[in-house]
């Protein structure tokens, strides 16, 4: 139902009783109320001045009372909301539409009549009479209806994207088809190469040789490119190239494939060796080449397992297999003893590792060899005699002959009739006093032969273990020895004790000399050389200011020359002369300068001439220009003492003081 606007409503008043009566009480009444029934048309002019209904409805001309069937575009919609009429003029009904809306008053949705009314609460879906989205016809603004038969996909054109717009239900849906400008590959577009696009970036552009792009199916782009890749394909030691495909047509290729280790191709690619490649220099290549002796190392071990010396020849081995520098060299063998050969040229005689006499081994048969080891001569052999078989030969060996009954020291045999004092080879008896031998396992006190000779070690406590009864430095003497010897010498002698002490009776500052008496020490105080035990008695002058000027009056002799200098005494061969005054540096022979104090000694007599000599003696009193003592009268003063010292020139004249120095 409609609402009416205010002036719709104030024209329904003024109708009046000219409302038309086919509208019956209840529009009229409804038209106090401003409200048009439910099953009446709308009337009036809310925007183009009809009223809105099917194609085919009549329409009441308010002004004339004519009824005919609508052909204006604009119609009102008897279907829209009660929140969205258009206002209705009563005052434009025309009593002459009563039949039409009786009419539309009773009829109903029906999506199967079209009957030309459009009942209040259809719409275009369940009325095909009601205009809009779904009533089966394409009214203006719309591109499908019903929505069913909208669109919903878009088959896209060739490099173009199309897409859905619109919506089926508002029946407006269509498709929009966008060009493609993006260089993308396998979108089947090529955009060209306007945009961009070359079969580069794009593998549905057609790849074209010559334009400087390597596309898909070219190897290289330009031609001058592929031309240039074609020359330097070239192959070497390292890597075998291989051509293919068309420069011209940008196809051209050439494939890289590392050089395998293969014998025969006249290449050493760098990976490989003689060992995996023969036609690489060097040992394994199967060629022996300047600075081998041998090819394949297999064939240097061949040769080395067959260098094996034999009885004839020395085979020696040299070089190394590894480098094939492996030789084998081969002389004739030598007669040499002990390499364990025995060249056919050689004999016993001259090859000790031949067989046979002479060879100096003892072989089967034999009892000696060589033969200068054979004796030529028997000795006994305890109190048997022997004598010799084979003689001469590697044979040659002693037999038993005859016993010995003689005693005969050194012949090994002790006969029964002997003893050890006339035949060496009998052995000592205790207590026998025939032999003059004492046994091991004797004392003195059980056989006199016992008894300890000469020069024997014995105890100074039993001195009758002596033969001479004397025991003297744990030894048997023969004599008494005194200072400076002892009893060391043979048969208990006594020897001089030489360049060194005698603990017993020469130690302490005196020591042996070299013929055995007792003398002092180096460095011991002598009065006489024949004190000293090297002959020497070195006097030491004393000198305590070390000026190598000595005083004579006080000296010291020493045995020995150790040094020039000795606690203040300077040795004599190094004394200049002898001092006035040893215990001042400044006094000395010689001494030529002048001192206004006295020495150490409390003299001026600095040079030792025996006087006090003053440097100045010029006394003042001369014609000018001098200089000298001035005094009343002048006189020199005495060492040590101030006084004037006056001058004069031709301009001027004076005195200073001044004190005497002497020496």
């Amino acid at each position: 139902m409609l609402p009416l606007t205010a002036d719709a409503a104030d024209g329904a008043d003024a109708m009046g009783p000219d409302l038309p009566p086919a509208l019956g009480p209840d529009a009229a009444a409804m038209a106090d109320t401003g409200v048009v029934a439910p099953d009446v048309p709308p009337v009036g002019e809310p925007d183009a001045g009809t009223i809105m209904g099917a194609p085919d409805a009549p329409v009441v001309d308010a002004g004339t009372g004519d009824t005919s069937v609508a052909d204006a575009a604009a119609t009102v919609d008897v279907n829209a909301e009660p929140d969205g009429p258009s206002p209705v003029d009563l005052g434009a009904v025309d009593t002459g539409a009563v039949e039409v809306v009786d009419r539309c008053a009773s009829a109903t949705c029906s999506r199967a009549s079209n009957d030309g009314c459009c009942p209040a609460g259809c719409t275009a879906a369940t009325d095909v009479d009601c205009n809009g989205c779904g009533n089966g016809r394409l009214e203006a603004g719309e591109t499908c209806d019903p929505p069913e038969s909208c669109p919903t996909t878009c088959t896209s054109a060739i490099c173009a994207k199309a897409h859905l717009e619109g919506k089926a239900s508002s029946c407006n849906v269509t498709c929009v088809s966008d060009p493609i400008t993006q260089c993308v590959s396998g979108d089947n577009c090529c955009p060209g190469a306007a945009k961009g696009c070359t079969g580069a970036n794009d593998t549905d552009c057609l790849s074209v040789c010559g334009n400087g792009i390597k596309e898909p199916g070219e190897s290289c782009d330009p031609v001058s490119e592929c031309q240039t890749a074609e020359k330097g394909c070239a192959s070497d030691a390292n890597y075998v190239e291989t051509k293919s495909g068309d420069a011209t047509k940008c196809t051209f290729s050439c494939a890289v494939v590392p050089r395998s280790c293969v014998a025969g191709d006249s290449f050493c690619p760098t990976a490989c060796n003689a060992t995996t490649d023969s036609d690489c220099a060097g040992c394994g290549n199967g060629r022996v080449e300047t600075g081998e002796a041998c090819d394949p190392p297999s064939k240097c071990g061949a040769d080395q397992t067959a260098c094996v010396s034999t009885a004839d020849q020395v085979r020696t081995s040299k070089g190394t297999i590894s480098d094939c520098t492996y030789a084998c060299t081969s002389k004739p063998r030598a007669c040499v003893a002990g390499d364990g050969f025995c060249p056919s040229t050689c004999t016993p005689a001259t090859d000790s590792d031949c067989p046979g006499c002479g060879n100096g081994r003892v072989e089967t048969g034999e009892k000696c060899d060589p033969l200068s080891t054979c004796p030529t001569a028997c000795p006994a052999t305890g109190c048997m005699r022997r004598k010799l078989s084979g003689a001469g030969t590697c044979a040659a060996t002693c037999v038993d002959d005859t016993p010995i009954s003689v005693c005969l020291a050194g012949d090994g045999c002790c006969p029964s009739t002997c003893h050890a004092g006339n035949d060496s080879d009998c052995s000592a008896v205790c207590g026998d006093a025939r032999d003059g031998i004492c046994p091991a396992s004797c004392t003195y006190t059980q056989d006199a032969d016992c008894k300890l000779a000469g020069g024997a070690t014995c105890s100074v406590a039993t001195p009758a273990q002596c033969k001479s009864g004397s025991c003297i430095d744990s030894r048997c003497c023969t004599q008494s020895c005194g200072a400076c010897s002892a009893c060391t010498g043979p048969g208990g002698t006594c020897v001089a004790i030489k360049n060194t002490e005698d603990p017993d009776s020469c130690a302490g500052d005196r020591t042996c000399n070299g013929s055995g008496a007792c003398k002092l020490k180096d460095g011991a105080d002598c009065t006489d050389p024949t004190d000293c035990a090297n002959g020497q008695c070195t006097r030491y002058y004393r000198d305590m200011d070390a000026d190598f000027f000595a005083d004579k009056n006080t000296s010291i002799r020493v045995c020995g020359d150790p040094a020039i200098y000795r606690n203040g005494y300077i040795q004599e061969s190094h004394v200049v002369t002898f001092d006035c005054c040893d215990v001042d540096a400044n006094t000395f022979p010689g001494q030529q300068n002048y001192f206004i104090s006295r020495n150490e000694c409390h003299t001026f007599d600095f040079n030792c001439d025996g006087a006090e000599t003053p440097q100045w003696t010029d006394l003042f009193g001369c014609t000018c220009p001098c200089q000298g003592w001035a005094g009343q009268p002048p006189a020199v003063p005495s060492c040590g003492t101030p006084a004037t010292w006056a001058f004069c020139s031709n301009s001027a004249g004076g005195g200073t003081g001044r004190t005497q120095s002497c020496r």
